[in-house]
């Protein structure tokens, strides 16, 4: 993108053409504002904006804010023990508790991430958190997620006959996307 390049620009300092007013009582015209300036400026501004995955919508004012939001990090929540925050580049990272409760040794839980992914989640870590002892034999595993949720599986290796003891867990959890 260049600079404002029509008829009547003015140096604003350093040999930068901008803009001048139209002055009617000393008789100067204001700068021509040329559609080579103009389409510049929107192929610029629509670059950021659909390179962040957004489709351009009349009247949503708040298209370009978002598109550098979603490319260069910010926003987020950063409450514990559930949150999430967007980092520079797109990728979303999220993590969460599902709290403890009296299980059986192999329990499923249902998570809802905090905000949906908007085009991928990429891995899902879970680990075991518990309050009683004797879960050191126990793995946590992330079914294949979807946007908005994966289920976490608990799996213990204790010998068969005993896998429908009782224990209190829960699963923390961190998912990558963007």
């Amino acid at each position: 993108m260049d600079r404002i390049n029509g008829a009547n620009t003015i140096d604003i300092g350093g040999g930068r053409r901008g803009f001048r007013d139209r002055n009617l009582v000393s008789g100067l015209s204001g700068t021509q504002v040329t559609a080579a300036h103009l389409n510049a400026v929107q192929e610029e501004v629509m670059g950021v904006i659909e390179a962040a995955g957004i489709t351009p919508a009349a009247g949503n004012w708040t298209q370009l804010l978002g598109g550098l939001t979603a490319l260069f990090g910010g926003g987020g929540s950063l409450v514990a023990p559930t949150g999430w925050q967007r980092l520079p580049g797109g990728m979303i990272v999220q993590w969460g508790f599902e709290g403890r409760a009296a299980r059986t040794l192999s329990a499923t839980a249902n998570i809802i991430f905090p905000i949906p992914f908007p085009n991928a989640c990429f891995v899902v870590i879970p680990t075991i958190d518990f309050d009683n002892a004797g879960l050191m034999d126990m793995a946590a595993a992330a079914d294949t997620p979807s946007l908005t949720g994966v289920s976490l599986i608990a799996g213990t290796w204790i010998a068969s006959g005993e896998g429908a003891e009782v224990r209190t867990f829960g699963w923390r959890w961190i998912a990558l996307g963007r």
